[in-house]
């Protein structure tokens, strides 16, 4: 499948086209430093040369833990963490496969209202980090409420990837 004019458009708004291959990303990556096969460099590269199609089977696509730091020091503003939820969205949507992790996620989203059973939904249990950009910005901090997550993920049809 050719990478559709919306989805293009949608990677150029995330600075996709800026990458230079510097590779802060992959420098700065905690998951690359544990496990050579991810690469965010090097997916990115990939998606430029060969298109999207060429990374949507990778399975390293799903080792991004969504920290953000490659965000936080690209020197071009690529925003390769919402680049990887393109991605996953991709993924989900051609019905490809339904990687552990992500099901997992959605599971805990599902069943929590927030991303990880850690947090327990409890707001004060969320990064310091997090709080302090919320903060920055002018946020309240945030209130997880279960019952919106499940409206949410049942009324976009999310919850299809957790039958099986």
């Amino acid at each position: 499948m050719i990478l559709s004019l919306k989805l293009e458009d949608e990677l150029k708004k995330l600075n996709s086209t800026l990458c230079y291959q510097c590779g802060t990303c992959t420098g700065t990556c905690p998951v690359a430093r544990v496990e050579e096969r991810f690469n965010p460099r090097r997916i990115i590269d990939k998606i430029k040369l060969y298109g999207i199609d060429s990374v949507l089977n990778n399975e390293e696509i799903w080792y991004c833990v969504e920290c953000f730091i490659c965000m936080e020091k690209c020197p071009q503003n690529v925003k390769i963490t919402e680049i990887f939820f393109k991605l996953y969205e991709e993924v989900i949507k051609r019905g490809i496969k339904k990687p552990r992790k992500y099901v997992g996620l959605v599971k805990a989203i599902y069943s929590t209202g927030v991303s990880t059973g850690a947090y327990g939904g409890k707001p004060e249990a969320f990064s310091g980090l997090i709080l302090k950009k919320r903060e920055k910005m002018g946020l309240p901090k945030p209130v997880v409420k279960e019952e919106v997550a499940k409206t949410i993920i049942e009324s976009t049809g999310l919850n299809k990837i957790l039958e099986d």
